[in-house]
């Protein structure tokens, strides 16, 4: 970013340009050099050239799903429907919830914590009531159990307690007795709210095999805690003894049953590897589509799935075959930039004539581009319906008009909408929609003097897409 940022400040830096300092041997009067240009452009036709649809062909394009086909298609050879994106996602998705998360048994975790509960009471019993230095002794004993969470009111009644001779054989039988019931059930160290447990159910490794279980039967530790709660509060009823009980028994509850992640993952991965991509097979010379046939899903998905083999096997084929797609994407690319470079040179030449109007001119094609880039990934898998009505040409087109002119802007505005249908696959209907707009946004700006005029043409903005939408239907 710090290379881009000086070399933007050496190009459009102020002051004169013989007192600024050469960036990477280059100064700013340099840059006015028609080599510059040319890279600027070169630059801005690589980077949409990337931008185009890869992998497939795009001679079906037009046979989008609800239009009329215009001819019959037979399939040349044999070929495997493959799934959309989506599908196949949606496939893996539901692949990796059919997994059940596993978890191996701590038969030691209950047996630790009775005995570390034994210590803890065991320690308090030797206090004699009314001892002096109860206090010393319960700080003490903080610094010991540090997995003892009580509130400053538990300690005090702690030691209160002591020193009035308080029944702590029971309180300690009592308590030992909910931790150990709650802890036999199973105490899972993960929250359940995250598992999407198919069918409610899990492993938990027994040592010898792996057993399901319901997910219900079990409990994360929040859970745990609430339910040594309730019953501490049946087993003391009588504040403080039941606030003390309460924190106690939630203090010594813990985790029983360890989610094993890597495992979980690694069968996830296993299942997820096991979802095939393709949904069926096109036998050769099968019909795909007749002529005046209504294009429905899966004819759409079989003519994709048909682009998709022809472009391997063109791809296979080595040679020139190789490169053609990509060279035909550049051509089409560069001959829209010739196109447009050719109207400004013959309709205001100074523009190409300078490396910042170069530049500025490049860098809102490239965005208008980009966004529509974006755009465009979004909608191939959130399947927005409307998302390719939302393309920014008339941002675009808008820009060029205030920047360089009304008759520039309407130049762009086909540019624009030509560069966004071909980055949409040759989407006829979003070029469409983006010229209409264009056309409208350069009109709206080129006429705005007030902020009246300023809601006029955002009015004027929704009824072009909304026209643009309707005509199209």
């Amino acid at each position: 970013m710090r290379f881009v940022w000086t070399w933007l400040t050496t190009l459009f830096g102020q002051g004169k340009s013989d007192k600024q300092k050469p960036f990477l041997g280059i100064r700013p009067q340099d840059t006015e050099k028609p080599f510059y240009r040319w890279l600027t452009v070169f630059i801005l036709g690589l980077s949409i050239t990337w931008m185009m649809p890869r992998g497939r062909s795009l001679q079906f394009s037009e046979f989008k799903e609800g239009s009329i086909s215009s001819q019959r298609i037979v399939a040349p050879f044999g070929f495997e429907i493959l799934k959309s994106d989506e599908e196949y996602l949606r496939d893996r998705r539901q692949a990796a919830q059919g997994v059940p998360p596993v978890f191996s048994r701590d038969r030691e975790a209950l047996q630790q914590v009775q005995n570390q509960m034994d210590q803890f009471f065991r320690e308090i019993s030797r206090i004699e009531p009314g001892q002096e230095g109860s206090g010393e002794w319960i700080s003490d004993l903080k610094r010991r159990f540090p997995g003892i969470i009580l509130s400053e009111a538990g300690w005090i009644l702690l030691a209160g307690g002591i020193r009035d001779g308080m029944d702590w054989a029971k309180l300690g039988k009592e308590s030992k007795t909910i931790v150990r019931d709650v802890m036999a059930l199973g105490v899972m160290n993960e929250a359940k709210a995250g598992f999407d447990a198919p069918d409610q159910r899990l492993l938990v490794d027994e040592g010898s095999e792996e057993a399901a279980y319901p997910l219900s039967r079990f409990s994360d530790v929040e859970e745990a805690r609430i339910k040594a709660a309730g019953r501490a509060v049946q087993a003391f009823p009588l504040p403080p003894v039941r606030n003390l009980a309460v924190e106690l028994v939630q203090s010594f509850v813990r985790p029983t049953l360890k989610y094993q992640k890597e495992l979980h993952e690694s069968r996830i991965q296993e299942a997820q590897g096991r979802v095939p991509r393709s949904s069926g097979f096109v036998d050769e010379n099968e019909k795909i589509v007749d002529r005046n046939e209504r294009v429905t899903p899966e004819i759409r998905k079989k003519l994709v799935s048909l682009e998709t083999k022809i472009t391997e096997k063109g791809m296979q084929g080595g040679g020139i075959r190789v490169v053609l797609p990509f060279a035909g994407r550049l051509a089409f690319v560069f001959g829209l930039l010739f196109i447009m470079g050719v109207y400004i040179r013959l309709e205001k030449s100074e523009i190409l004539e300078k490396t910042k109007s170069v530049l500025l001119m490049s860098l809102i094609i490239l965005l208008t581009a980009g966004v529509s880039f974006l755009i465009f990934k979004i909608e191939s898998s959130a399947q927005e319906a409307l998302s390719g009505q939302l393309t920014p040409a008339a941002m675009g087109a808008m820009l060029l008009a205030s920047v360089f002119g009304d008759r520039i802007g309407f130049t762009g505005s086909a540019v624009l909408a030509l560069l966004i249908g071909g980055i949409w696959g040759n989407d006829f209907d979003v070029a469409a929609i983006s010229f209409l707009t264009g056309v409208v946004g350069v009109l709206v700006i080129t006429r705005m003097r007030n902020r009246r005029q300023l809601i006029q043409a955002i009015l004027m903005m929704i009824a072009a897409y909304l026209a643009g939408v309707t005509a199209i239907g």
